[in-house]
């Protein structure tokens, strides 16, 4: 049976994705206040990503 889209798979490498991520999250306002600055939102995001992503090999 044909359906009228196919799946296609592209592969994802690790630096693709960290690189992409990087460029996303650059550009996301930062809403904190107060003179706590040591860490932007590119930093929050790319934290986010290695606890959830790089969870397992």
């Amino acid at each position: 049976m044909r359906t009228s889209f196919e799946f296609k798979t592209a592969c994802l490498k690790s630096d693709t994705l960290t690189d992409k991520l990087k460029k996303i999250s650059a550009i996301l306002p930062d809403p904190t206040t107060g003179t706590n600055g040591q860490y932007t939102m590119k930093d929050a995001a790319l934290s986010a990503l290695s606890v959830f992503f790089y969870l397992n090999p």
